[in-house]
């Protein structure tokens, strides 16, 4: 009987499953962000060994500086919160060669009527 076998190299062990390819690249920002109601500007701080961008989901968030490299503190400005409930929204911070970071930020619903527009309608006159 004769035996004939073959054999493959490759740069790892081969097991069947999927390679994963480790980018050289990493950034690292909060998961979340909770801001109060009102208008305010929140510090965010990217530590990153890349370039990157930074962009948000929701027209009520700007960003001061939408674009860094390396470790930079982003200034994120909120507007007031007109609703009577807490609302979230996404900041997404990218990198081609790597995946999307996401960080959720929360803004509290007012405590006051008197800053939801109406809030004073349902009020017994005084």
């Amino acid at each position: 009987m004769l035996l004939i076998g073959l054999v493959a190299c490759s740069s790892g062990d081969y097991n069947g499953e999927e390679e994963i390819i480790v980018s050289p690249y990493y950034i690292s920002a909060p998961n979340e962000l909770r801001v109060s109601a009102d208008e305010e500007k929140v510090d965010l701080k990217v530590q990153a060994n890349c370039a990157w961008t930074v962009s948000a989901s929701a027209s009520w968030i700007t960003i001061a500086t939408s674009s860094g490299e390396n470790e930079q503190t982003v200034v994120v400005a909120v507007e007031k919160n007109p609703g009577n409930s807490e609302r979230t929204a996404q900041l997404e911070i990218r990198n081609a060669s790597i995946p999307v970071r996401k960080v959720t930020i929360v803004q509290s619903k007012p405590t006051d009527s008197s800053q939801i527009p109406g809030g004073n309608d349902n009020l017994p006159p005084s």
